[in-house]
């Protein structure tokens, strides 16, 4: 019994001596990292001192022999009685970082958290996404709606002599800018106004704008009258110049005392002082401006407020002149020129001697507008410049053309034969789209066609 005890006793010192071998402590895996990436984590070491740890290396290793303890006669010594260990409690696990959350990197397949202190690093905004075309919608088709009944056209007034009827133009669209129109009857006498109505008539089948020369033979009254009565007609008048003193001022008395009972109407659009006054030499240029001056004066003291102007010859028109028009109203013809060509190049010589004006006057925004030009149909064979009424048709029909797809304002010469000019040369009595009656040289059905 005693030998039991005994050896129960050496297996208890064994056990329990002080020479106990001490456990290993297990060391936290390096390269450990927070879910923040900052901090490592050690974990608290373990209650239980006498388990493996594993090595880096995945290696157990294990604890070394116990040593029995001896005394100094070579007995065992007893083991002391050490204390219980107070079992310490595990720690309340750390609460969970709160983490931002996760962004994504261009690549969307990795996450990214921000760093301690939270300062992200900088980051390029973005780029706005492209946006997608709309979809056509499908749209609804219209509802066609009924089209209005279209109304009658208005009644036109029944004929009486003081209202003759329009005089048909055979094909006529009235597409000529402007007309010269002189009244005269063929033995030089005054028509009555009933006349000039129906000249009037005539003309508005192939215009819209008239130019007059003179107040004389009360025409600038005979005109405004027939223009009151119906006949669309824009008016521009004239004072002559070419008699003297005593003539314009009774001519500028006739144009205030005509226009001022129509002036509401709006058909005047503006008076030209004079015709080629330079190039006929009856005054200089510093009595033309004069004039020209003096009328203005005169009108806006009446309240009449249009342009006012003279007309000259292209070669006779300076800088000087210009500055004292509000248009420049021009006669240019190619007719008259030395030698000739074609109708075409005759054409296009009016066009190019308006540029060369253009360039001459630096006119700026004032309207270049032609004063006169045309072609005669008769000169007796005289000359070098042919004309007939073959010629004269060509001419007008390719002038009209290219000056209204140029937008060059003109008024043609003329409206009919200036038979009245009894000692005038042929080629100026047959400038007249009509003869002295008014009837028509040729057709004007190709006039606007621009072939």
């Amino acid at each position: 019994m005693k030998a039991k005890f005994l050896t129960i006793l050496a297996i208890l010192q064994v056990l329990g001596g002080p020479a106990m071998a001490q456990p290993q402590k297990c060391l936290a895996p390096t390269n450990v990292v927070s879910p923040t990436g900052l901090v490592p984590i050690v974990p608290p070491p373990s209650p239980k001192p006498h388990k493996k740890c594993r090595a880096p290396g995945n290696t157990l290793v294990p604890a070394p022999p116990p040593s029995v303890p001896t005394d100094n006669n070579g007995g065992n010594v007893p083991p002391p009685a050490y204390p219980q260990p107070i079992p310490t409690p595990s720690p309340a696990p750390a609460p969970a970082p709160v983490n931002p959350a996760p962004q994504n990197t261009p690549d969307n397949n990795s996450v990214v958290y921000p760093s301690i202190p939270p300062t992200p690093p900088p980051v390029s905004p973005p780029s706005p996404p492209t946006p997608e075309s709309p979809k056509p919608q499908p749209q609804p088709s219209p509802e066609p709606s009924p089209s209005p009944a279209p109304s009658s056209p208005p009644t036109p007034p029944s004929p009486t002599p003081g209202n003759p009827p329009p005089v048909p133009i055979g094909g006529g669209s009235g597409c000529l800018w402007g007309l010269n129109y002189s009244p005269y009857n063929v033995d030089g006498s005054c028509p009555d106004a009933g006349k000039v109505a129906q000249d009037l008539k005539t003309i508005a089948g192939v215009t819209q704008k008239v130019r007059l020369y003179s107040t004389d033979c009360n025409q600038l009254d005979s005109v405004l009258k027939a223009v009151d009565g119906g006949i669309k007609l824009d008016v521009y008048a004239g004072i002559w110049l070419s008699d003297g003193p005593q003539r314009f001022q009774s001519d500028l008395e006739s144009f205030v005392k005509a226009v001022k009972p129509h002036l509401s109407k709006g058909y005047v659009k503006g008076v030209s002082v004079g015709n080629e006054e330079l190039f006929k030499n009856t005054i200089n240029e510093s009595q033309l401006v004069g004039y020209i001056n003096q009328v203005r004066d005169r009108l806006k003291a009446e309240g009449i407020n249009i342009p006012v102007y003279t007309t000259e010859a292209d070669a006779k028109f300076t800088p000087n002149l210009a500055s004292s028009c509000d248009v420049i109203q021009v006669n240019i013809y190619s007719v008259f020129d030395g030698q000739y060509h074609s109708i075409q190049n005759s054409v296009e010589t009016i066009f190019g001697r308006v540029n060369q004006l253009k360039s001459k006057l630096s006119s700026g925004s004032k309207t270049i507008r032609i004063g006169e030009t045309g072609w005669s149909s008769n000169n007796d064979g005289s000359g070098v410049i042919p004309c007939s009424l073959e010629l004269q048709q060509q001419f007008m029909n390719q002038f009209v053309c290219k000056a209204n797809k140029s937008g060059l304002e003109y008024f043609y010469f003329e409206a009919k034969n200036a038979d009245w000019k009894k000692s005038a040369p042929s080629i100026e009595k047959n400038f007249g789209i009509f003869d002295a009656n008014f009837s028509p040289k040729f057709s004007f059905a190709d006039t606007c066609q621009c072939h």
